[in-house]
């Protein structure tokens, strides 16, 4: 930018304090500021002058925050600031953006030049995939973007763990699980409505960022929707600790940021595991095989709205063994009972076990007559390991 437009660059030095003072001044003039320096000092260092200069008189100044979050790498906890969104969204009238690739990020700049008023941007260190480049991509201000439809969960991510969000979602499928994912770029103003039709669809909402689990994306969404609608929430982010230094992709392996940890997170969070019985200790298994016990299945139900229609229906209930346990054949040559969950009580149906890859695959008929009697659909298809709406039996 210096080399193109020299009279339009000033170098403020190592100075991030007085650089928000000379952007503000600029702004007075007719000048649109974009200051710029990492997360840290631009949101950290500069924030008194960022909430008293630019901020309390409302002056049309761009801060481009570089180098946010943990991604920041070996600079370590000094310079991985974890906590800007939280500050900005103190100051009144701030316009905060995080957007997820290169692709949002130039929109957003644009965006922001047009907008009259301060606004802080949001940008992180380390490569992401390209995931804006669809044709019908549009960016609007305080608009969040559903990039991927679901029933089951909705994942609200921003910034860099957009990306790890679809991935996640991607694993949660092959389990059954339908995730609702959402891109928030814009963490003030914040699209409320998209977020309160979401849990309504859903009933579950996970944030992911990389940030503090305080203050950011996950207090904002909270905020939302313990006022609107009120839904359990799992927050995924920094969790009240300090960076440290490291590879940027293995730190964000490390706090759970990258698509495997946020399927993790996401599974565990609203009781997704088989926690009863971990099938990857073959040993267990037998043992509560032997002996009758109950295997609880909790929200491993493919297609729980099948059995509302009338006559018999098949519903599968499919999960999967750990990568490297083999397959317990003693669950495939014994016979099964599947009970369900009605408001008179179980009712039980005979059940068959198939192999499918390195899946266990249940299969029932249930006739209309048994769901009549059920309180309601949520107690089936919000089941949990403590209230089972389904339960497998040997005989």
């Amino acid at each position: 930018f210096k080399k193109a437009f020299p009279e339009r660059h000033v170098d403020c030095g190592i100075a991030e304090c007085n650089m928000a003072g000379i952007a503000a001044g600029m702004s007075t003039c007719g000048y649109v500021p974009f200051m710029s320096s990492f997360a840290m000092f631009a949101a950290g260092r500069a924030f008194e002058q960022v909430r008293n200069s630019i901020g309390y008189p409302h002056l049309n100044v761009k801060i481009g925050a570089t180098h946010a979050g943990i991604s920041v790498g070996e600079d370590g906890a000094t310079h991985q600031c974890n906590e800007d969104i939280a500050l900005m969204r103190t100051i009144p009238g701030m316009t905060i953006i995080n957007p997820s690739d290169d692709v949002e990020a130039k929109a957003a700049v644009r965006a922001a030049y047009e907008l009259d008023g301060p606004v802080y941007l949001r940008f992180g260190r380390l490569a992401v995939p390209v995931i804006n480049d669809n044709d019908d991509y549009k960016f609007e201000i305080g608009k969040g973007v559903v990039l991927r439809e679901g029933k089951d969960v909705t994942i609200v991510a921003t910034g860099l763990c957009v990306s790890s969000a679809l991935e996640a979602a991607d694993m949660l499928a092959e389990d059954g699980i339908e995730a609702k994912v959402i891109n928030i770029h814009t963490i003030k103003p914040i699209d409320a409505d998209l977020l309160v039709e979401a849990a309504k669809e859903t009933g579950k909402v996970v944030t992911v960022e990389e940030h503090s689990v305080i203050g950011g994306l996950g207090g904002a969404v909270c905020e939302v929707l313990s006022e609107k609608y009120p839904v359990p929430v799992k927050r995924i982010g920094v969790n009240d600790v300090y960076g440290e230094s490291g590879p940027a992709v293995k730190l964000i392996e490390k706090y759970g940021l990258d698509g495997k940890g946020v399927y993790a997170s996401v599974k565990e969070a609203f009781g997704l595991y088989k926690q009863s019985i971990p099938l990857q200790n073959i040993t267990t298994a037998r043992s509560l095989f032997a002996h009758g016990e109950e295997l609880r299945i909790g929200w491993q139900i493919t297609s729980p709205m099948l059995v509302l229609s009338e006559g018999e229906r098949e519903v599968n209930i499919r999960f999967r063994l750990a990568a490297d346990s083999p397959v317990p054949n003693i669950l495939v040559e014994n016979s099964f009972f599947l009970q369900l969950s009605t408001a008179e009580g179980w009712t039980q149906q005979s059940a068959t076990c198939r192999i499918d890859g390195h899946c266990l695959c249940f299969t029932f008929t249930i006739g209309s007559k048994d769901i009549a009697s059920a309180s309601c659909i949520e107690e089936i298809h919000g089941a949990t390991t403590e209230y089972p709406a389904l339960r497998l039996l040997t005989n």
